[in-house]
């Protein structure tokens, strides 16, 4: 299992989901053959929030370009933390 810490958290509506849930974003090789992550971040009242995920639990994903190598692509999974 791999840790993973983040600071930054988004709503459902700003990453095209109709809703208003709180979700984080995690690069997709952190999952590297099948690895489950344990995601660690502080919702917007200083709560701790801990929560352990596998790939096939993302509510959605995203490619973006690198900003230093634009050739190359990166991949986002993104997972609700907290429901509303």
């Amino acid at each position: 299992m791999k840790p993973y810490k983040t600071k930054s958290t988004m709503f459902g509506y700003q990453i095209g989901l109709n809703n208003d849930n709180l979700y984080v974003a995690v690069p997709a090789k952190y999952f590297a053959n099948g690895q489950s992550v344990s995601i660690q971040v502080f919702d917007g009242n200083k709560v701790e929030i801990s929560k352990v995920v596998i790939d096939t639990d993302r509510e959605s994903e995203a490619t973006f370009k690198d900003k230093f190598k634009p050739e190359n692509n990166y991949k986002l999974y993104y997972f609700k933390i907290k429901e509303y």
